[in-house]
């Protein structure tokens, strides 16, 4: 597995590779960056549906429709939950665990727990089998 250390660590390593170590600051400033741009899609796509829609159209169609009307908010969501894979697996990785744990996330009552807890664990100290510690420099 190559170490993350040996990579240029930047913005594209952040949101696509699960390769590596982060700690909990840029995990929560890349999470709430995606947060935002996804509320932000859907509260446009969803204004403009909803002005739309008849006021007894039933939730699930309204999501339906919202899905449909922006073409491109599909492919977000997807993106997204990736970006999601990737950091989180980052995370557990700075701890010391195995990113399989990552899958967790797919649980639909689990997401936001598990999201919690690994984003609020300390980072484990000095270098671990993912790589040396983030934030540090390198000897």
């Amino acid at each position: 597995m190559a170490k993350a250390s040996s990579q240029k660590l930047g913005v594209f390593w952040l949101f696509f590779s699960p390769v590596g170590r982060v700690s909990r600051e840029p995990f929560w400033l890349a999470m709430a960056l995606m947060w935002t741009v996804m509320f932000l899609a859907f509260y446009v796509t969803a204004g403009n549906v909803m002005s739309a829609a008849s006021p007894d159209t039933p939730p699930g169609e309204l999501i339906n429709m919202v899905m449909q009307a922006n073409a491109i908010l599909p492919m977000m969501v997807f993106i997204s939950k990736w970006f999601e894979v990737a950091l989180i697996t980052k995370r557990l990785h700075d701890r010391g665990w195995s990113g399989f744990f990552v899958l967790l996330v797919f649980v639909p009552l689990l997401s936001i727990p598990v999201t919690l807890f690994v984003g609020l664990q300390p980072s484990e100290q000095g270098p671990n089998k993912y790589g040396p510690r983030p934030n540090s420099v390198p000897a």
